[in-house]
């Protein structure tokens, strides 16, 4: 390999990533500002719960079923085979173009760093939006929160106004959510098709090929698990 060539191996790296569909927990910091408490004082303070998730979906509702059975519409970046061999075939034209440059040092280096910003730029558009109808189970015990207070009417179909301390009573108790801060008292039956949510996984194990035969069914097939679920945006009101 000439020195061109060296220079070429040691100075295109390029990676091509792929953005995520499922959100990562994040690591709960607390209240850093927060008065110091002795064990007397501990027993006397409201605490919540906080929650073990494997990550979480974000989607519309589409429909409800028995047993706490739900479907979500959850939109994610796939990658896009077609865009990630463009992108290549781009890549060793523009490589077999730099080592045709001959007693030119600097020139090879403005080319290799033009290429670099190119494929950083082409690697942000690798990936294609996918729609899927994710079918999820609810805990028995699942905790249904919401983003903001529900709506709900009076006797004369008016919107109700809360007051303050409303307010404080329905965030009161609501568990430590990853991603999230204060959240208002919600529950099952008030989810509805077209709302949208955020389904929190349950943290399990993944089953084995000896645990479904022990159950006689293929457990691979069971629906993920659900044991936290927050409305995000309600149905806009007709």
């Amino acid at each position: 390999m000439n020195r061109i060539g060296r220079f070429l191996a040691a100075a295109l790296v390029v990676g091509l990533s792929l953005s995520a569909l499922a959100a990562q927990d994040t690591k709960d910091k607390g209240d850093t500002g927060a008065p110091k408490t002795t064990k007397k004082d501990e027993k006397k303070l409201p605490t919540k719960e906080k929650m073990l998730t494997a990550g979480a979906l974000s989607g519309t509702l589409v429909k409800l079923e028995e047993d706490k059975k739900f479907t979500l519409s959850v939109t994610y970046l796939e990658l896009d085979p077609a865009k990630v061999q463009t992108h290549q075939q781009y890549y060793a034209q523009q490589v077999a173009q730099i080592n045709q440059i001959r007693n030119n040092p600097l020139e090879v280096q403005r080319r290799v760093t033009q290429l670099q910003v190119e494929m950083l730029k082409r690697s942000q558009d690798i990936s294609k939006k996918v729609t899927k109808d994710v079918q999820l189970q609810a805990e028995d015990n699942v905790k249904v929160r919401s983003l903001k207070p529900l709506i709900e009417y009076d006797n004369k179909g008016e919107i109700v106004e809360y007051s303050k301390e409303d307010l404080k009573k329905m965030a009161a108790d609501g568990p430590k959510l990853p991603g999230l801060k204060t959240t208002y008292a919600a529950s099952y039956d008030k989810l509805k098709p077209q709302q949208k949510l955020i389904a929190y996984l349950a943290k399990t194990k993944p089953p084995t090929k000896k645990d479904a035969d022990a159950a006689g069914t293929d457990l691979f097939q069971q629906r993920p698990r659900i044991v936290a679920i927050v409305i995000a945006e309600e149905v806009a009101p007709k």
